[in-house]
C-alpha cells in the first residue's frame, strides 16, 4: 500500500488502515508501530508520516509470519498459566472462546493440542482440565529444542550471505544493542526478539516438526518469568548477554562456538524456567517433575 507512496506522505488513520485492509485496529497499530521501530514512518500522537519506501529486508520471510491458530495457542496458552487458570480448573471451549475473542473451534483445536503434551486433559463431560506445566514436559522438551537447533545451526552455515535469514539475525541483533540498557523496551520486547531469532534459525531447516516443537516452546518459555520487574529485567538482560554472543558466532560463520552459545544460551533458559516450576510449586501442581 505504502511502496508508492512519496516520503512526508501522510497516512490515513487507524479506522480507515482497518477497514481498507479488512483487519483490526489492534492489528494495524501492531503494524504501524513495527513500522515505526525500522525507521519506515514516523509516528507523533495520532499523525503518521512515511520517511522512506520500504525495501525487501523490511518484509517477514514467509516461514516467520505467524498464522491465525499460531495466535489463537499464545492466547490460551497465556490463559493457561495466568492467574484466572488455577491447576485442577475445569475449562468451558465455548467460556473461553468467549473470553479470549476465538472461535470455538480454535479453543478446541489448542486444548486438543495441549492435551497431547500433557498440558490439560479432556473430561468426559466434553470439559477439558488444567494440569499445569511440569518440570519434565519442559525438559524433554528443551532436549529436543538442543538438538533441532544445532542441526539447523549446519543448514545455516551452507546459506549464502544473501540468504534472508542473515539480514534478519543482523536486524535482530541490533535490536538487542539498542535494548540492552533501556528496561522498558527490553521487558516488553524481550520475548518477541527471542522467538524471532530462534525461529529464523529453526527455520532455515526446513522442516515441519523443528518449527511445531519450537512453536510450543515459544508458547511455553516467556510465562515463566513473575512479577518482580527488577529481577525480569537482569534475567533477560542475561539472556540478551547470551544472545548477543550466539549472534557474534554467527556473524563470523564460527559453527563450533555458535553451537556452544547456543547451548550455553538454551542450559540457562531451562535453569530460570526449572527454578520457576520449582518455587511455584506451592501454588501449582506438577506431577512426576524432577530435575535431568
Amino acid at each position: 500500500m505504502i511502496s508508492g507512496l512519496e516520503p512526508d506522505a501522510v497516512f490515513p488513520t487507524e479506522s480507515k488502515l482497518s477497514d481498507a485492509l479488512k483487519i483490526s485496529r489492534t492489528t494495524v497499530r501492531a503494524i504501524l508501530n513495527r513500522m515505526s521501530d525500522e525507521g519506515i514512518i514516523r509516528l507523533q500522537g495520532r499523525e503518521k508520516t512515511l520517511l522512506r519506501a520500504p525495501v525487501p529486508g523490511d518484509r517477514f520471510a514467509q516461514n516467520v509470519v505467524e498464522p491465525v491458530s499460531r495466535i489463537a495457542e499464545k492466547r490460551v496458552m497465556e490463559w493457561l498459566v495466568g492467574p484466572d487458570c488455577v491447576v485442577g480448573a475445569l475449562i468451558n471451549a465455548l467460556d473461553l472462546s468467549r473470553r479470549l475473542d476465538l472461535s470455538v473451534s480454535a479453543v478446541r483445536d489448542c486444548l486438543a493440542r495441549f492435551e497431547h503434551f500433557g498440558i490439560v486433559t479432556r473430561e468426559e463431560s466434553g470439559r477439558w482440565r488444567s494440569l499445569g506445566l511440569t518440570a519434565d514436559l519442559v525438559s524433554e522438551l528443551f532436549e529436543i529444542r538442543e538438538i533441532q537447533e544445532c542441526r539447523a545451526l549446519e543448514r545455516l552455515m551452507l546459506l549464502p550471505d544473501s540468504h534472508p535469514a542473515w539480514a534478519e539475525i543482523r536486524r535482530i541483533g541490533a535490536r538487542h544493542q539498542l535494548h540492552l540498557e533501556d528496561k522498558k523496551l527490553l521487558l516488553r520486547e524481550f520475548t518477541i526478539y527471542d522467538s524471532q531469532l530462534h525461529l529464523t534459525i529453526a527455520s532455515v531447516a526446513s522442516n515441519r516438526f523443528f518449527i511445531e516443537s519450537h512453536s510450543l516452546m515459544g508458547l511455553i518459555f516467556p510465562y515463566h518469568y513473575d512479577t518482580d520487574m527488577e529481577q525480569n529485567f537482569g534475567r533477560q538482560r542475561q539472556a540478551v548477554l547470551e544472545h548477543l554472543t550466539y549472534i557474534d558466532a554467527l556473524m563470523q560463520r564460527d559453527l563450533a562456538a555458535a553451537k556452544e552459545a547456543c547451548l550455553a544460551h538454551l542450559h540457562s533458559a531451562l535453569a530460570t524456567l526449572l527454578n520457576s516450576i520449582e518455587m511455584k510449586a506451592g501454588v501449582l501442581v506438577f506431577p512426576q517433575a524432577s530435575r535431568t
